[in-house]
């Protein structure tokens, strides 16, 4: 399953379960897509921003050697404090920059990344965490781990977090919903759909009385949310920038970026607004540089808010710069490439999914295929990979345009029915006995309407009605005409209480007379005077908007 689809999937399903609990309102919706998108994109790429600067001196360099040896595994992911996790024959192992192997593959479970010098890792449904060198250095006993931050890590319990150190001792006992990573000497933890911060030692400092999820502490301060607005509080958990923001991110670079009436700007750690809100998007500033949106385009804004270049392209997504390399994706086909500090698209659209550059490389996916590629375009892939992918490119493209011929033919249809009109037909059927009376009787309906055989004591009846017909809001019924045999008919126009005839329209196999009744119009078709042994008539009529 490829990461993105994975990624959409996870995010519906927090959408999903958070609606369940009735605690969702529009900007709460929006602060818990942004947090679940960065959360999910940091377990899919596998590394961090701070591991991507941390070690951006162990480079990979993809060399023969290299492609050769990546190709024997099914899965990739990307590199972290010098390794990366492959998968072969269903099993996870780690490799190093040359491509080596050096832990073997005998892991399940989705692989996270190394942090500090240890990665979580699952065996048999339970985990535990390993070194560098493969030694398991604390035991598979938790349901689920997550990744080393300040000498910390988050562990799940019977359905609750907590920490533990590197050595493997529990530091806060599994009792949270929820938890982030250590930032600053804080973590959040959200308890009872409120989430407030823990220190190192497990005491929590700053109550669980925020709304949402938490974002990590950054220069000293962490965005919060009450009562549908944004502001900050510091390590202290006192209040330092108003709740006064519509959505408000984490600071980088000196800057958050904050939305005020569907506008984006970003403010200093004073609250200062020194990029005005007059965005209609912007990301978080990374390398000192940050994408903003506005007027239809794309640009690249310094930390004084000056543009550093324009992005050209039809780009729906521009995400943070990580070595210097920029994620972007066009609206029209939902491939990715990468741009470079100048905007200019570098690594062309091409690829099903992505991860920001660490080690020198970024993991891409080509044709459901994954592998590396370096900031000049080289790549792990073969010219067979890349002639498949592109036939395969070409294949999409062929049934879009198939898709979209169809899409646009049965609008034409659908178009043409609506002004044709809809055709309903309503028909009652009668059969008489050895005796004269009725035998037997049905009405059917294509309006919906399925009506059985009448009750015996109503053998001796001379005319059968329908059910009452209710004319839709905001259509029209126009009559057409009846074929009738062995009867005649009537429409009968009822009242509002549907109980009382209003009028009757006579009707005949000659009577092609038109009439129209609106919505919310009552009626009901009746057949009398059955003369024949077998007989009946269908009622016809043209169903339009009212307008039309």
């Amino acid at each position: 399953m490829a990461p993105l689809f994975l990624c959409v999937l996870m995010v519906k399903n927090v959408l999903t379960a958070s609606q369940s609990h009735r605690c969702l309102n529009k900007k709460f919706m929006k602060r818990l897509f942004y947090f679940a998108m960065i959360f999910i994109l940091s377990i899919l790429t596998c590394c961090s921003k701070k591991n991507n600067t941390e070690n951006m001196e162990v480079e990979v360099e993809i060399t023969p050697s290299f492609i050769e040896l990546i190709k024997q595994y099914n899965e990739l992911r990307s590199f972290s404090e010098g390794l990366a996790a492959v998968k072969k024959n269903d099993k996870w192992g780690y490799i190093n920059t040359k491509g080596d192997l050096v832990i073997p593959c005998e892991y399940d479970g989705y692989p996270r990344e190394f942090s500090e010098g240890l990665a979580p890792v699952d065996k048999n449904g339970k985990w535990g965490f390993i070194n560098t060198k493969g030694e398991i250095v604390i035991p598979f006993e938790y349901d689920s781990a997550d990744s080393f931050s300040e000498g910390l890590a988050a562990v799940k319990k019977n359905d609750k977090w907590g920490f533990i150190n590197t050595k493997g001792d529990l530091v806060t006992p599994c009792e949270y919903d929820y938890t982030g990573k250590f930032s600053e000497g804080l973590a959040g933890v959200v308890k009872n759909y409120k989430y407030g911060f823990i220190n190192t030692k497990g005491d929590l400092v700053i109550p669980c009385e925020y709304d949402g999820y938490p974002l990590e502490f950054s220069e000293g301060l962490a965005p919060a949310g009450k009562n549908g607005k944004d502001g900050f509080i510091n390590t202290n958990g006192e209040i330092v920038i108003p709740f006064e923001y519509d959505l408000a991110l984490g600071f980088s670079d000196g800057l958050a970026p904050v939305e005020k009436n569907d506008k984006w700007g970003f403010i200093n750690t004073k609250g200062d607004l020194v990029i005005p809100c007059e965005y209609d998007g912007a990301g978080s500033f990374s390398e000192e540089l940050a994408s903003v949106f506005k007027d239809g385009k794309w640009r690249i804004i310094n930390t004084n808010g000056e543009v550093e270049g324009t992005i050209d392209g039809d780009y729906e997504f521009v995400y943070d710069f990580s070595e210097g390399m920029a994620c972007v994706s066009p609206s029209k086909h939902g491939k990715w490439g990468f741009i470079n500090t100048k905007g200019e698209l570098v690594i062309p659209c091409e690829y099903e999914s992505w991860s920001y550059f660490s080690n020198g490389v970024a993991l891409v996916e080509l044709n459901n295929k994954y592998g590396y590629i370096d900031k000049y375009g080289n790549s792990t892939f073969s010219e067979t990979d890349i002639a498949l992918a592109k036939i395969e490119e070409e294949r999409q493209k062929l049934e879009e345009e198939r898709e979209l011929m169809e899409f646009k033919r049965q609008q034409m249809e659908e178009e043409q029915r609506r002004r044709q009109g809809f055709e309903i037909n309503v028909s009652i059927n009668y059969k008489k006995g050895s005796d004269g009376a009725v035998d037997y009787s049905s009405v059917t309906s294509t309006h919906g309407h399925v009506f059985g055989e009448p009750e015996k004591y109503r053998r001796s009846l001379t005319n059968i009605d329908s059910k009452m017909l209710i004319v839709p809001e905001g259509k029209k019924w126009i009559f057409k005409g009846a074929d009738c045999k062995g009867c005649w008919g009537y429409i009968l126009v009822l009242e509002s209480n549907g109980k009382y005839i209003d009028k009757r329209i006579f009707v005949s196999g000659s009577n092609h007379e038109t009439y129209t009744f609106y919505g919310g119009q009552k009626l009901a078709v009746r057949i009398y005077n059955l003369w024949a042994a077998s007989g009946g008539a269908t009622f016809h009529f043209i169903e339009k908007a009212e307008y039309d």
